[in-house]
């Protein structure tokens, strides 16, 4: 009787612990299946492997796990899932981790939240918050009312309003058709042209080119505006442009990609021929043109990293090092404005009382490393990559590792140069610098990179790599 007794108090609790999980969904297409059945909205958690590892402590709580399963159809990818890593790609806004996306079973996008929270409070307001986006507009409803109309400039911008709040930045061939509705004093108007350029206009398009009609207004944008929004305006024009050429293979196109990012440099006439030759060499590597791109390589990173003496990296490398703690020091929130626990508390207990708790994650500065290194390194491992045999490219990619290797002498890029020297034939030296790169990684404390590293060395002695 006593272990029978003992047996249903261990059924117990394994339901409850069981019953304290958001069930989630094996796979994506599982997850839109049931979720398009149940007419239920999908949740999806994208997590880091720190996320995985620490959990997420306040989303095992049972008010909020009952949510979640009473309201969503939910699912997990991991950060480096395909899945994942194509809604990131589509969406902007999925920039922090750990990540939670809500979608309706069409896969479109609704309501986005960041950061972990030990307690339940900022779970069941998250759900709170997408169950009410949920039922407004959508994405859909907006093209809709757009294509029905194209001569409707309201309803053009706000569909462009609303594909932006979900983070789609590629908005250039709307914005044509935007431009094309004004008239030319619009052009004369501060907030007119503002909206031009955050929408991401081809650089050599004709929204781009009329919303440059009068410089003083796109100058005083430049000169006013926030630093954070005139670097998306920049990344956004170049990203739209760039896509286009990429996908056409037009080589004219890239070179006004490149011109521009040349120009962001102003006087600074180094910086801006680097900017165009890594643009122009870029270009070239995602279109798979290896014959231009080996040729731009070598001629890039000679004359921009190989050139540059040691002592000079090493200044350069402090002088970055010291701006970007000083840029993460500006960004750290004063002490003196955190509220305890008990002050959270007892503004909570306040007739009416509204509060949103918000996590944010602010960058630190922790073993950066050599610029220069890394962009060696690969540079290097980017010839090995594509698998050349051309001794001639090989060789090259040789003398970069070894510039790596003596610049910061890293596991990873000892790595590299094993590699390297198995694809000229040089086995020996390939395995002993495995060797090497194993034991550099051990000394690093990267146990996941020392199991791979093993791996990879066997293969190189199995000459099967």
């Amino acid at each position: 009787m006593k272990n029978l007794f003992k047996l249903i108090l261990l059924l117990c609790i394994a339901i409850n612990a069981k019953a304290q999980q958001i069930d989630f969904v094996k796979n994506m297409d599982e997850a839109v299946k049931i979720a398009t059945k149940k007419k239920k909205p999908l949740f999806i958690l994208i997590e880091t492997p720190s996320d995985a590892h620490n959990q997420i402590a306040g989303l095992a709580d049972p008010e909020v796990v009952e949510l979640f399963n009473k309201n969503f159809v939910s699912i997990k990818l991991p950060f480096a899932d395909t899945e994942a890593q194509a809604l990131r790609k589509k969406y902007s806004t999925i920039n922090k981790f750990p990540a939670f996306i809500f979608m309706h079973p069409d896969r479109e996008l609704f309501f986005t939240d960041y950061g972990s929270a030990p307690v339940k409070f900022k779970y069941v307001n998250m759900v709170n918050n997408a169950l009410n986006a949920s039922t407004q507009k959508t994405l859909t409803v907006y093209e809709k009312e757009y294509l029905a109309n194209k001569k409707d400039i309201n309803a053009l911008k706000a569909y462009i309003d609303a594909r932006k709040k979900q983070g789609m930045n590629d908005n250039a061939d709307l914005i044509e058709d935007y431009v094309n509705l004004l008239t030319i004093s619009d052009f004369n108007n501060y907030q007119t042209v503002l909206y031009i350029l955050e929408a991401g206009p081809y650089l050599d398009g004709n929204a781009y080119k009329f919303s440059r009609t009068n410089y003083k207004i796109v100058d005083s944008i430049y000169k006013h505006e926030p630093l954070e929004k005139r670097q998306a305006i920049n990344a956004n024009l170049k990203a739209n442009t760039l896509n286009v050429a990429i996908k056409t293979k037009n080589i004219q196109k890239a070179q006004v990609v490149a011109n521009f990012m040349r120009n962001t440099w102003g006087k600074n006439y180094v910086q801006g021929a680097q900017s165009y030759e890594y643009e122009i060499m870029n270009f070239y590597r995602s279109i798979n043109d290896t014959a231009q791109y080996f040729r731009n390589a070598k001629n890039y990173y000679d004359r921009f990293y190989m050139t540059v003496s040691a002592d000079s990296i090493k200044k350069i490398e402090e002088r970055n090092k010291e701006e970007m703690l000083a840029r993460a020091k500006r960004t750290t929130p004063d002490p003196k404005y955190k509220l305890t626990r008990e002050q959270v508390d007892s503004l909570m207990k306040l007739p009416n009382s509204k509060i949103t708790k918000r996590t944010e994650t602010y960058a630190t500065v922790t073993g950066m490393g050599s610029t220069y290194a890394n962009q060696l390194n690969n540079a290097a491992y980017s010839f090995y990559e594509l698998g050349t045999k051309d001794l001639n490219h090989l060789s090259k990619a040789l003398i970069w590792s070894k510039r790596s290797i003596t610049l910061s002498p890293q596991a990873n890029y000892f790595d590299t140069l094993a590699h390297i020297y198995y694809a000229m034939g040089i086995y020996n030296e390939a395995t002993a610098t495995q060797k090497l790169a194993i034991t550099k990684a051990s000394e690093e404390n990267q146990g996941d990179m020392k199991q791979r590293f093993e791996k990879e060395l066997q293969k190189m002695l199995n000459k099967t790599l």
